[in-house]
């Protein structure tokens, strides 16, 4: 599940982040910002469909399986 942060007082919406306290910290940088720390009326943390493994650029797929297979041999040969 991605999280956005939406702002309608600003017509803005942040973007996507992996976890929803990513999503707050946003809320709450946006709003001392742009607001003086109040809280614009409406505003909402949007949930999105999660990513995909096909959402994962390439070069840090081929890295990922790289040290999984380092760890792996790692681990057989002890």
């Amino acid at each position: 599940m991605r999280y956005r942060y939406s702002c309608p007082a600003c017509e803005t919406v942040s973007r996507p982040y992996a976890l929803r306290g990513m999503a707050d910290a946003h809320a709450d940088d946006h709003r001392h910002r742009h607001h003086d720390g109040d809280h614009p009326w409406g505003e909402d943390i949007v949930t999105e469909p999660g990513a995909a493994w096909w959402d994962i650029p390439r070069g840090q797929a081929i890295a990922s399986v790289i040290v999984l297979v380092v760890l792996i041999a790692a681990a057989l040969t002890r």
